[in-house]
């Protein structure tokens, strides 16, 4: 069983990505974060009221984004 818990995606909360971005000095409020969360394509999904991303498919989005901006 700890094997599977292992395997499992890491989970970041939105709190996670608002230090993420003021990290590399990206302004980013929360209403702003919030409604980046609730985008249709963007990789979050609510379990109760709360966000969670899984880091890979984050990861993925930014990519994503920065080739579009090319």
């Amino acid at each position: 069983m700890e094997n599977q818990i292992n395997n499992l995606p890491k989970l970041l909360t939105p709190q996670d990505l608002k230090k993420y971005f003021v990290q590399n000095n990206i302004k980013m409020g929360n209403d702003k974060l919030y409604a980046l969360l609730k985008q249709k394509d963007f990789p979050s999904f609510k379990i109760g009221s709360n966000y969670y991303i899984i880091e890979k498919d984050f990861i993925e989005w930014m990519t994503k984004q920065t080739k579009n901006q090319k």
